[in-house]
C-alpha cells in the first residue's frame, strides 16, 4: 500500500464532506489576521476584521470609512502577502466594508 501525504488527503475529505468553500473562506481569513500585522498599522486592526472570502474576494468590514480605506491602501500589499503563504493563488481581490462588528467571536 503506497503512502499517501496528509495534505492530499484533507482537501479530499473536505470537498466528499461538502465543506471544501467553507474550509477555503476560513484559511484565507486566518491568514489575513495572520499577514495584516506586517502590513497595516495597529490601530487599523482594531477597527477591522475580516468578513467572508466568496468568489476570489475577501471582505473586510471597518467601523467607519477612514479605518477602510486605510485597508484600501494597503490591499496590493496584503494580497501580496496572503498569497506568498503555501502560495495561495485563488484570492483576487480584498474589498472594503463599514460595517459594526458584532458581538461574539470573530469568524
Amino acid at each position: 500500500m503506497a503512502f499517501t501525504p496528509i495534505q492530499k488527503l484533507i482537501p479530499r475529505a473536505l470537498k466528499k464532506l461538502g465543506v471544501d468553500q467553507e474550509a477555503k473562506a476560513a484559511l484565507i481569513c486566518e491568514r489575513y489576521r495572520r499577514c495584516a500585522p506586517r502590513i497595516v498599522h495597529a490601530d487599523v486592526l482594531e477597527h477591522s476584521f475580516p468578513r467572508y472570502f466568496k468568489n476570489g474576494t475577501l471582505m473586510i468590514g471597518a467601523e467607519n470609512s477612514a479605518w477602510a480605506q486605510e485597508i484600501t491602501m494597503k490591499a496590493h500589499l496584503l494580497l501580496e502577502e496572503i498569497r506568498r503563504e503555501e502560495t495561495i493563488k485563488y484570492i483576487k481581490q480584498i474589498r472594503t466594508t463599514v460595517t459594526a462588528r458584532k458581538a461574539g467571536p470573530q469568524p
